[in-house]
């Protein structure tokens, strides 16, 4: 019979098992946590940037509506006439714009003033121009009138992790 008096500690071979079980349950627990903040960490990135492409499309539809003529309609930009709404009686040229390189911000151009940067980061942008009789390429250069619609627009497409 064991006497039970001069076994009350834990082996070594107890000790180690028992740090391994503590170190395996830990590092699982951290990797969940970590994963979890990343999504975090993603999702409030593709918000951000739904939300920035959103607002420059309501700011380029607002001020289409109003527009007069379209002199020109191109894949990465356009340009077009609004009324005066600055009181010097005056037309306003309007311009958006977009280099087409991923990254780069889209400008808004009025009459001779410096480019506002209206979105930044850009990684894609494409309009898209309908008119009653045929569809508006980016080759063309010509001037359009007020019955020319913009159909589609889509901006901001965040790659953020491939």
């Amino acid at each position: 019979m064991r006497n039970l008096d001069k076994d009350k500690g834990l082996t070594l071979i107890e000790v180690m098992l028992t740090i391994s079980i503590s170190v395996l349950i830990g590092g699982v627990s951290f990797a969940l946590a970590k994963t979890g903040l990343d999504a975090w960490k993603v999702q409030g990135e593709k918000n951000e940037a739904l939300d920035m492409s959103r607002a420059l499309l309501e700011r380029v539809c607002r001020e289409l509506r109003q527009a007069t003529a379209i002199y020109t309609a191109e894949a990465h930009s356009i340009d077009f006439v609004i009324p005066d709404h600055n009181g010097d009686f005056q037309s306003e040229n309007i311009r958006f714009s977009w280099s087409g390189v991923s990254g780069e911000p889209v400008y808004r151009y009025e009459n001779s003033t410096p480019a506002e940067t209206w979105a930044e980061n850009v990684q894609a942008l494409n309009f898209t121009y309908k008119t009653a009789l045929r569809n508006i390429t980016a080759e063309q250069y010509y001037s359009y009138d007020v019955d020319t619609v913009m159909d589609s627009f889509s901006g901001y497409d965040p790659v953020l992790y491939p």
